[in-house]
């Protein structure tokens, strides 16, 4: 068993991976679950006990390679890994001599914030990294790892969500390129902090910020002006970007830049009725897409495709736009393109008397999409359900409404 460990040391940084980003999504994601926590520890320790030889690393002898011996660090191992492990259990395995059993306790969720200072004062990196890493590790010590001289400790204060904002504040002023990055990309940074990094010309540092939630007002209105397309792209696409900001940028020379602007939720309707006459086919897509696009806007953006033949395909966007008026989806049920008509009747808020035009269209598939829309009215059903077509006929026998009405 020793000489397959050793032989898989390039499968144990994967397994380190999977463990760190499990544990970081689970936090990500509101809170640590016990058994994300238990698959999170599990996967970085045993990527630890491969990446490093047992027996010169961890102070297991020879014999530990017997079954007997292994079988039992294995139970030690997940029971400090298990987050129903009793505290004095824990307390007891935080003086393990196995560095992998120390490491299990460190990161459990479940360990006393007492046993957690003790493991504050290992020897091994790895394992104040682990304490650095723990989700309800107290602020106090992610403060005390703050001054750790091993620096991948460092990064991993700076990477918990948990970090205060002042802890932060202090690392954003880090010689570590790396440790400023993470810096940016915590939650937790203050806008003053980011403001402050804002500044930097390292462009992968203004990028963060710029991707912040906390990103501050100043940042997006000086990044407005920025020369690399990238970033004024970035903030043509932030819901907190100023109106007076987003309509600027929407007269950007480089379309990516508007197209952002016309993609932008936050976007005002006037801005978006301005863009939906623009020249970039993609540009008038993302109109398209926004949900808040006004129906003049859609109206003009139809115009637009009605006259531009390799546009066509766009059209069938229109056609399933759920806020899509009467009005345009008319015009869309009398299209030469059969695509663009099954698009119409799939979409479950096109108008009744549309879905009544189309259940008598020539093409079989227009007719079963009207069959199979929520919205079309019982007596168009009934009549679909002679269709000629046995497939049209069997889409109206699954509709909710031929059900209830026994067609």
């Amino acid at each position: 068993m020793c000489e397959t460990l050793k032989k898989n040391r390039d499968a144990a940084w994967v397994c380190m991976a999977l463990g760190f980003l499990i544990g970081a999504s689970a936090l990500l994601l509101g809170g640590m679950d016990p058994i994300l926590s238990s698959v999170s520890s599990f996967l970085v320790v045993g990527g630890i006990f491969n990446k490093f030889d047992i027996r010169d690393r961890l102070g297991i002898g020879k014999g530990s390679c017997n079954g007997k011996n292994n079988r039992a660090g294995e139970s030690y191992w997940l029971k400090a890994s298990d987050p129903t492990t009793p505290a004095s259990d824990l307390e007891k395995l935080s003086h393990s001599k196995e560095k992998g059993i120390r490491i299990s306790v460190a990161l459990n969720p479940s360990t006393p914030p007492e046993v957690l200072e003790g493991l504050l004062q290992d020897e091994d990196g790895d394992v104040r990294l682990s304490v650095a890493s723990n989700p309800n590790v107290p602020h106090e010590y992610l403060k005390m790892c703050a001054h750790d001289a091993d620096r991948d400790v460092r990064l991993s204060v700076v990477a918990n969500p948990n970090t205060p904002s002042d802890v932060l504040d202090e690392f954003a002023r880090d010689a570590d390129r790396d440790v400023r990055l993470s810096v940016v990309a915590n939650p937790n940074t203050a806008p003053d902090t980011l403001e402050t990094l804002a500044r930097a010309s390292d462009d992968d540092i203004r990028i963060a910020v710029l991707r912040n939630p906390n990103v501050p007002l100043s940042a997006l209105r000086e990044y407005a002006l920025d020369d690399d397309v990238n970033v004024r792209q970035l903030v043509a696409s932030n819901p907190k970007t100023p109106i007076d900001v987003l309509d600027e940028l929407s007269r950007d020379a480089h379309h990516a830049v508007r197209a952002a602007v016309a993609k932008n939720a936050a976007t005002p309707t006037r801005i978006l009725e301005d863009l939906s006459h623009d020249d970039d086919m993609n540009v008038r897509q993302f109109i398209v897409l926004n949900p808040n696009t006004p129906d003049s806007a859609l109206e003009n953006v139809l115009d637009h495709y009605e006259t531009k033949p390799w546009e066509r395909e766009m059209k069938g966007f229109i056609a399933l736009h759920p806020d899509a008026p009467p009005s345009v989806l008319r015009r869309l049920a009398n299209d030469d393109d059969k695509d663009v008509r099954l698009s119409v009747a799939l979409n479950p808020k096109s108008p009744p008397d549309i879905l009544e035009l189309l259940s008598k269209d020539g093409n079989s598939c227009v007719r079963r999409s009207v069959a199979r829309n929520p919205n079309t009215p019982p007596h168009v059903l009934e009549t679909l359900s002679r269709d000629e077509y046995e497939g049209v006929r069997l889409t109206v026998a699954m509709n909710p409404k031929a059900r209830e009405r026994r067609i």
